[in-house]
């Protein structure tokens, strides 16, 4: 779960939690959390934050002993009031005001043009296991990021164990807000003209048990509080404090009409644009509600060369209106969260992305990888919020549509008399997959194409002993669809050729695994832990052929396979052309929402599981002379489930 807390003090100018003291949760025990706002009308506010900190193990010194503050120095001051180490004795060793140190948060060195997001860590003296780090801190705001709207809130990890919780925002009482409260107990009294809300929550037990993966926020005890009253009014608001980044100067117009000469229509300018926006200004990532939320100006993005997701956004937006293209920025979520707070706020949105209504395209330029119109997997099917000032709406970006995501393997191998297995493995990709292979293909030239090849052959069970290569030629052009080719050789497998063992058909350097996982994770019964999980229409084939050693030839050639169900469909057919060996497989799934819950997953368990099966079919050889060798189970060479750790982010 994200740093919601931490996000929100940025963010909405108000809200402190256990979150911003710290990444880990484990080990943490929240003495005590104590939050008082004063809000006036104007947006302006006054936050004091008193915190009690308890480390109950040795991972959480090393995280509750080094607290971080943030606060935005573009329109926020934070003062540390106080703080100390209270040992289990009751005695206080106070933190020297040198050991408080103003910096820019982790990642972001050097980079302050991308946020004025600061942090004040401060460092706990004589920490150890049962202490307790206490700290007063004050953030005051002068102005709010959207004039005359605030919003707020806060969420507790079940991991953590808070004993008590009081957060209380005083604000004027003609100021109308909205409230959404989920296992926090909230009450709203007044006096005079002001207005008192009042959150308490307390568990004082952690509990063992992760969030889900899916929409992790919807399932913690959380409130959230805002002035707007719906999404639109967000949208509109974000839009007009963003127009201005987005104002076509001179060098603007100069470089979009550069750029877009040549180009025949307005789809080509379009393209042409965001290619040179993805290829030109690198990506520095900071989420949007952890920096300044409203971008940099397009100039200043263009003369740095960088930018974050909203930058890239009023950067693009900024040439596309020089060509007379009018776009909107799109605020979503980037991860696995599928769902907003009930009332309108930022929390769960970590992302933009451009739309151009005229042509109806949705552009990412962020990730520098993905074709154009084309987005990666888990922007798909989200809720999104459409910055504009004419036409702001709560809506969600498309489905992923059939016949855009698709790979295709194609492996050549042969085995010799030795017993040592060699190949080619070639893989096209197209949409979203490109997007994927593209970003493996960075992952392999950081640690080179033999040592990647390496731990790929390892990881599908071709032992230690392997060896190949991976051809991850930079693309300079984000062409619709991209290709990567690697090469390999495994001994090892004598004991293949006495006919005495059976095994699986090679598929090489297969780098995007297989198609399953296009329907997310499935079990034999069709349950899982959670009850939606992500998937997405699309097309995977393969083709695999082994050749023989000479003075061998197959057993028998396996059975094609056919499976139809209502979302997949998938075959798998073999053929023997004298000493070679061929399957072709295709895999199609179709469905019509980001989301697969727990009825789609049972209608479609079995024949996911037909799929699997078929990938585990036994192949085996024998003499051209002698007799039929029988074939016994043997370790598999790679799995139809198997995890690339290439392309864990």
């Amino acid at each position: 779960m994200r740093n919601v807390a931490g996000a929100l003090l940025v963010c909405c100018l108000w809200a402190a939690g256990p979150a911003s003291a710290a990444p880990s949760w484990s080990g943490q025990h929240v003495k005590l959390l104590k939050t008082d706002t004063t809000l006036a009308a104007d947006g302006s506010a006054v936050l004091v934050i008193r915190a009690e900190n308890q480390a109950d193990n040795a991972a959480a010194v090393m995280s509750v002993g080094q607290t971080s503050v943030p606060y935005v120095t573009g329109y926020q001051t934070l003062d540390i009031v106080d703080a100390y180490t209270r040992k289990p004795d009751g005695r206080k060793i106070p933190v020297d005001v040198g050991a408080i140190y103003d910096q820019l948060p982790p990642g972001t060195p050097g980079m302050p043009m991308i946020t004025d997001l600061h942090v004040k860590t401060i460092v706990f003296p004589q920490f150890a296991v049962g202490d307790t780090a206490v700290y007063t801190a004050r953030v005051t705001t002068q102005h709010p990021i959207f004039p005359g709207q605030f919003w707020g809130g806060d969420a507790f990890p079940k991991q953590m164990a808070f004993d008590d919780v009081q957060e209380t925002l005083t604000a004027p009482a003609d100021l109308a807000f909205h409230v959404e409260n989920h296992d926090v107990r909230f009450e709203k009294t007044r006096m005079g003209n002001q207005a008192i809300y009042r959150w308490n929550y307390s568990a004082p037990a952690s509990a063992a048990v992760e969030p889900p993966s899916v929409t992790p926020l919807a399932h913690l005890p959380h409130y959230f509080i805002s002035s707007f009253p719906d999404y639109a009014a967000l949208g509109r608001a974000y839009a007009v404090a963003a127009a201005p980044a987005s104002a076509v100067t001179p060098a603007i117009r100069a470089l979009a009409d550069s750029v877009a000469k040549g180009a025949h229509d307005r789809r080509a300018v379009a393209r042409a644009l965001y290619d040179w926006v993805g290829g030109h200004i690198r990506y520095v990532a900071v989420e949007l509600g952890k920096g300044s939320v409203i971008p940099d100006a397009a100039d200043a993005v263009l003369t740095n060369g960088y930018g974050d997701c909203k930058d890239h956004v009023a950067l693009l937006a900024a040439l596309l209106r020089a060509e007379g293209i009018a776009s909107e920025a799109v605020l979503l979520n980037a991860t696995t969260d599928y769902a907003l707070s009930d009332v309108p706020t930022l929390a769960g949105l970590d992302h933009v992305i451009t739309y151009v209504p005229d042509l109806d395209l949705y552009l990412d330029s962020t990730s520098g990888l993905a074709p154009f119109g084309v987005l990666p997997f888990t922007e798909y099917g989200k809720p999104a919020i459409f910055a504009s000032e004419t036409a702001p709406r709560l809506g969600s970006t498309p489905i992923l549509g059939a016949g855009v995501a698709s790979v295709d393997t194609k492996t050549v191998s042969h085995l010799d008399k030795n017993g040592v297995l060699s190949g080619t493995t070639t893989v096209t990709a197209k949409g979203p997959y490109a997007a994927e292979l593209r970003f493996l293909a960075l992952k392999i030239q950081g640690v080179g194409g033999e040592t990647a090849a390496k731990r790929l052959l390892e990881l599908l069970g071709y032992g230690n002993s392997a060896n190949g290569t991976l051809d991850a030629a930079p693309a300079p052009e984000l062409a619709d669809s991209y290709s990567m080719t690697g090469t390999f050789t495994a001994g090892g497998w004598s004991d293949r050729l006495a006919g005495t063992q059976g095994f699986f058909m090679p598929a090489g350097l297969r780098v995007l695994g297989t198609a399953g996982e296009l329907m997310a994770p499935f079990v034999a019964n069709g349950q899982s832990s959670e009850s939606d999980m992500p998937c997405y229409s699309g097309q995977s084939t393969e083709d695999l052929s082994l050749e023989a050693p000479p003075g061998e030839r197959f057993a028998s050639l396996p059975s094609d396979v056919h499976v139809h169900s209502a979302n997949i469909v998938f075959d798998a057919l073999w053929a023997l052309h004298d000493q070679t060996l061929n399957v072709h497989r295709s895999f199609t799934t179709t469905v019509d929402r980001p989301l697969c819950g727990t009825a789609i997953r049972t209608a479609n368990a079995d024949a996911l599981k037909a799929v699997a099966d078929s990938y585990t079919v036994k192949i085996s050889f024998q003499p051209v002379a002698g007799a039929n060798g029988q074939a016994r189970d043997s370790e598999p060479a790679s799995s139809f489930f198997a995890t690339n750790p290439l392309l864990v982010r």
